[in-house]
């Protein structure tokens, strides 16, 4: 029988976990190869070509398109332009889901629902019983 010595164990120890560690990896380096998709094909001279025409295309449409919107906004009105800029800027922050900036929402009117009339019950109906008189006040008597 031949007696190991300890440092002999664990570096035997050490080389067993070691190929256990390599081959539980060794799977997941094959699952990144999809069986099922295609090889990319290597591209040929009219693909390229074909690409490129393209590429240039969609540039040209979209240069057409940003001169077609400058000289559109050159036609408007100094007011219309203003209205235009605030507008974009705000269908922008719509569009990124971003919130006004809290000191514009702190203190801009709120969408109020209509008075009703300003009758005294609709005051006491939302716990305002208390209604101001005032010369302008249809209820003034």
């Amino acid at each position: 029988m031949i007696r190991l010595s300890m440092s002999d164990l664990r570096q035997q120890l050490k080389l067993i976990v070691f190929l256990f560690m390599m081959s539980l990896l060794q799977p997941m380096a094959a699952q990144d190869l999809d069986a099922r998709s295609p090889k990319p094909m290597p591209l040929g001279r009219e693909q390229k070509k074909a690409d490129k025409k393209k590429a240039k295309q969609a540039a040209e449409l979209d240069k057409a398109i940003r001169k077609g919107r400058k000289q559109h906004e050159k036609l408007q009105s100094k007011q219309t332009k203003k209205m235009m800029k605030k507008s974009r800027k705000k269908s922008k922050r719509w569009n990124d889901n971003r919130r006004e900036f809290f000191l514009k929402r702190w203190f801009s009117p709120r969408h109020r629902k209509a008075d009703a009339g300003f009758l005294p019950e609709y005051y006491a109906f939302y716990g305002r019983a208390r209604r101001v008189e005032t010369l302008f006040d249809p209820f003034y008597v």
